[in-house]
């Protein structure tokens, strides 16, 4: 007899909750050319692509540039190479209108707009510091590569430290006391003259930090005759009156060096080449107090001066006028101080201001331009370096003694319960107050002079002159038709009246009950 048994089976019901992650990619479609650059391409293509010799042609006739070679075309094709778009064959559509929207196609090409015929010294230039090194102070590689790149940004003053090697029988680059490696010096050398002219064709000038013995000095002064041959100025005297102009300098290439004390073991004693020429750069270890003496401008020649950011701070509390004196004829450089070893950089606008023609920035870690960098195009000519001047000069407007009061004039602005009072310490000269559109205060001042004689014979004539402009945007509640102004000792004093504010009507209320 079989039993059969039925037995239940419970089975426990278990909930899950599943996570499901995706990520979804889209492509933007690129636009397409207008229908008038399709109908240009179409003009100016050969089977659906630009040729270079096409290129030629629509750069001459459509875009004006009458001087259009091949090797302008050639640099177009270059810049598009790196794209998925470009081809071999020539330019097609896309690639076509890519090169209209690029960096190629300016709608306002770079050009000097400004006299190019004044001293040297009246300009600023775009000025490195420490050029040949890649990263840090303290432990970077020493390179040729960002000599290279500073050239091609516009650098115009690259600056090379000059050390005896392990044998001392050769020249090295490095940044003395320090971890950076070396690279030699010819390497240096050939670098600037390939890449010298590039960006600009106005003078570079090469500043020497030079720690080296009277041999190697010899040596070095060789390797430069070599390498840049004719390419290099050199002056008829030792003492020049005046900087040449950078119109007469084009393409060529300047030193400029003071060699420190150097002590030759071999004689045992000090090898002293004072040469009042230049500052040495060995300063950057000294105490930050510029002597007074520094600032005595040299009748008989002009000269370099080098201080750090620190030192011209310093001696700008005291001696302001003085460095902008000295800055008329002379060069005044500067440079950061030593303990930027992360290869920062310092607020130039202090040595603009002060007609510092050389304020030397690190390059090294620079990805971007510096915000002062920026703003190049777009500042005005008496306070730094502008683009148009190919783009690493720019004329300075410098002031004598005499004008410094208009200039550095400072305003104060106040504001009482009636009025906004503008209160400026300006000379006895000819100063206007204007209200222009959309309440903007304009104070101006002007001083002209003119030194000249009809009776005598005159071999040169002085004309001093200076300018000075504030804007101040007033607040909604300024009476632009009252505005009143006086001067009085000195002191011209603007009052703005304000708007009367209508209080609120107060209405009292018996409370009954």
């Amino acid at each position: 007899m079989i039993t059969s048994t039925t037995s239940k089976v419970i089975i426990n019901k278990q909930t899950f909750k599943i996570c499901l992650c995706f990520r979804r990619r889209f492509k933007l479609r690129a636009p397409d050319p207008p229908d008038d650059v399709k109908e240009l391409f179409k003009a100016y293509s050969e089977n659906d692509y630009m040729t270079l010799e096409n290129l030629v042609t629509f750069l001459k006739e459509i875009q004006g540039e009458e001087s259009a070679t091949n090797e302008d075309a050639q640099a177009i094709f270059d810049s598009l190479k790196h794209l998925k778009i470009f081809h071999r064959n020539g330019l097609h559509l896309d690639a076509f209108f890519r090169y209209l929207l690029g960096d190629l196609n300016l709608a306002h090409t770079s050009m000097v707009h400004q006299d190019m015929n004044a001293p040297l010294s009246h300009y600023y230039l775009f000025t490195g510091h420490n050029s040949y090194l890649t990263g840090n102070q303290l432990s970077s590689k020493s390179s040729v590569d960002p000599i290279i790149k500073a050239l091609k940004r516009g650098v115009r003053v690259i600056e090379l430290d000059l050390w005896p090697n392990s044998s001392k029988k050769d020249v090295e680059v490095r940044h003395g006391g320090t971890l950076t490696s070396p690279v030699a010096l010819n390497y240096c050398l050939r670098a600037i003259k390939d890449n010298a002219f590039i960006a600009s064709e106005y003078p570079v000038v090469i500043t020497f930090e030079d720690h080296l013995s009277s041999d190697l000095q010899a040596k070095v002064a060789k390797m430069v005759t070599k390498t840049f041959g004719d390419m290099l100025y050199c002056p008829k005297s030792d003492y020049l009156l005046e900087f040449p102009s950078p119109g007469s300098l084009k393409k060529r290439v300047l030193i400029s060096t003071k060699p420190p004390e150097y002590r030759d073991s071999r004689h045992g004693r000090n090898n002293k080449q004072k040469q009042d020429q230049d500052q040495s750069e060995d300063e950057e270890n000294s105490g930050n107090k510029a002597p007074d003496n520094k600032w005595l401008a040299d009748a008989v020649k002009v000269r370099r001066l080098s201080l750090s950011e620190q030192e011209l701070e310093n001696a700008a509390k005291t001696h302001g006028t003085d460095i902008v004196g000295f800055t008329q004829k002379n060069f005044l450089r500067v440079y950061p101080k030593g303990t930027r070893l992360n290869s920062s950089n310092y607020n130039p606008m202090l040595g603009w201001m002060h007609g510092a023609q050389m304020v030397a920035f690190n390059m090294q870690l620079l990805r971007r331009p510096t915000k002062q960098q920026r703003l190049r195009p777009l500042l005005p000519r008496r306070v730094g370096p502008v683009q148009g001047l190919s783009p690493s000069f720019s004329l300075r407007i410098f002031f004598s003694r005499e004008n410094s009061a208009l200039v550095n004039a400072r305003i104060d602005w106040k504001e009482t319960p009636e009025a906004h009072v503008f209160e400026a310490d300006l000379p006895k000269e000819e100063v206007k107050v204007d209200i222009e559109d959309d309440r903007v205060l304009q104070i101006r001042g002007e001083r002209s002079a003119d030194k000249e004689e009809k009776n005598d014979t005159w071999h040169r004539v002085e004309r001093s002159s200076s300018k000075f402009l504030r804007l101040f945007r007033l607040p909604e509640n300024a009476k632009m038709e009252e505005v009143g102004a006086s001067m009085e000792n000195g002191v011209l004093t603007v009052i703005v009246p304000k708007v009367e504010v209508k209080k609120p009507d107060v209405k009292a209320f018996e409370i009954s009950g």
